[in-house]
């Protein structure tokens, strides 16, 4: 396995990508301290949620997670605190910048002694923060203190694709050790029907060209992670939710995730040609059991890799009465995909008398108005669900169900 340093310097010529993987997880577990002891096999690093800032108020708010570092430490593994600034107000001023160096510096202490008091020492701190785009160069004047003020410590940020081409960022990563370039996101949609990814990787490759040009080592930040999308009846958006929030509903849903498939694509470009500068990927996040819009470990295991997972879905019709058949669909994989399906049906000499979709499906029909198909989203891992049901008539002379489906067909 390759050691993860990020030292200055250039990556060796054909050295395999690095892969970390963020831990962000307010509440530490027995669940999650056992995962990342398990994750110890197959990552390099790991980048750690320690604290959350936010200067958005007249008082500055601090949250230390509280993090084990023991456990961290157990693994041997390079250890990244992340610090996450939600708001970092006024950097052009001087009361704002220095308010700004010391919240993020006692911060950076505060994570630093108690990892030391667990028999960790950090490799360093890492800065996510989402400044915009016209505050960069305030921002380069704040790594600037942080270096100053804390000079034993390496120093890391999180970039958005949007600063790659300012005149700032060349300043900017000029004060830090390495930079992660947030290749995910996700655009508000206008509707229902937009689709946006969270990661496009096409979009993604470009961003790591751009990144390249900079000269210096930087990361590429890939997600695992999907959102619950809510819409009214008309179909406008609403809002969303994340892991932990999930209990949610409105009249309509829809779910994003993150493509395993694409992205182990991905993985395998960069394998095959490294950008230069580019040490790796760093994977958001580290997922545990209990997660419902994350994908299951071995599956990002198998990502790393390089390997595409298989989608796994499975139809089943059953009859539980007479004249009433049931469409029900189990995915076997360890994803969901964002992907919309199709389930093909074929009534055989039977009539439909009613039916109902379920589960956001709805009912495709040709020309003259028969049934041929059932469209939706594709189930979680886990227990079947239902997609639809019909009654029909009459009964096939030998017992079986007039109903049949095909195999599920992806929509692309």
């Amino acid at each position: 396995m390759v050691v993860f340093l990020l030292a200055s310097g250039c990556q060796q010529d054909h050295e395999p990508l690095v892969h970390s993987v963020y831990v962000w997880q307010q509440q530490w577990s027995p669940a999650l301290a056992t995962r990342v002891g398990e994750a110890r096999e197959h990552v390099d690093a790991f980048m750690v949620l320690a604290a959350l800032v936010d200067l958005g108020h007249e008082a500055a708010r601090l949250q230390l997670i509280q993090v084990d570092w023991g456990a961290l430490a157990r693994t041997g593994r390079p250890t990244w605190a992340v610090l996450r600034a939600h708001v970092l107000k006024d950097l052009d001023t001087e009361s704002g910048l220095e308010r700004a160096t010391e919240s993020l510096a006692d911060a950076a202490r505060e994570a630093s002694a108690k990892a030391q008091t667990a028999g960790l020492a950090l490799r360093g701190i890492q800065i996510d923060y989402d400044c915009p785009t016209e505050g960069l160069a305030d921002y380069v004047h704040l790594m600037m203190r942080l270096r100053t003020r804390l000079p034993e410590l390496a120093w890391s940020i999180t970039a958005l694709p949007d600063w790659l081409r300012q005149p700032e960022m060349v300043a900017l990563v000029r004060e830090i050790d390495h930079f992660v370039l947030q290749a995910h996101s996700l655009e508000k949609p206008r509707s229902i029907n937009d689709t946006s990814p969270l990661c496009d990787p096409q979009q993604t490759s470009v961003w790591v060209k751009h990144a390249s040009w900079l000269d210096r080592p930087f990361l590429v930040a890939l997600p695992t992670y999907g959102y619950r999308m809510f819409y009214s009846a008309q179909g406008e958006f609403i809002g969303l939710a994340a892991e932990g929030n999930e209990e949610t509903y409105a009249a309509r849903e829809r779910q994003v995730f993150a493509d395993p498939q694409e992205m182990a694509g991905l993985v395998q470009r960069l394998n095959a040609a490294p950008p230069p500068h580019c040490r790796g990927v760093t994977w958001f996040r580290l997922p545990v059991e209990g997660d419902r819009l994350n994908w299951s470990w071995p599956v990002l295991r198998q990502v790393m890799s390089g390997q595409s997972p298989p989608l796994d879905l499975h139809v089943e019709v059953r009859t539980p009465a007479a004249n009433l058949h049931e469409i029900w669909l189990a995915n076997n994989s360890g994803y969901q995909t964002s992907k919309p399906i199709r389930i093909p049906v074929d009534l055989i000499h039977a009539d439909l008398q009613s039916f109902d979709a379920l589960n956001y499906f709805t009912a495709e029909t040709n020309a003259v108005g028969e049934v041929v198909a059932f469209l939706g989203p594709a189930s979680k891992p886990g227990p079947p669900i239902m997609v639809a049901w019909l009654r029909l008539k009459p009964e096939m002379e030998d017992g079986t169900s007039p109903l049949k489906t095909g195999s599920v067909e992806i929509i692309h």
